[in-house]
């Protein structure tokens, strides 16, 4: 299923693609440490393969980078919704 944020996907999958790089690790040293074959990998960071959030979230581990940080890749958009008991 496509998704309807394909940009921020992308932005997401970036900076991903960008830690990995900086931290000098390979595709094929990600895969092994995933127990995934290098093609999974390398599908991902093309976007012809989408990563679910708990393959994010090791990833950033594997690369000892947060999550938090990981997000701050994606330019917030939208404003918070507020509540019936909040002033607005």
């Amino acid at each position: 299923m496509p998704s309807i944020y394909p940009n921020d996907y992308r932005s997401i999958v970036a900076a991903l693609v960008k830690a990995r790089k900086e931290k000098r690790v390979t595709q094929v040293q990600l895969a092994t440490a995933m127990r995934v074959p290098q093609s999974i990998i390398s599908k991902a960071e093309r976007c012809e393969r989408r990563l679910d959030i708990i393959e994010i979230m090791r990833i950033c581990e594997l690369l000892g980078v947060s999550l938090t940080t990981l997000l701050t890749a994606v330019p917030s958009r939208f404003s918070a919704i507020k509540g019936k008991n909040q002033d607005g």
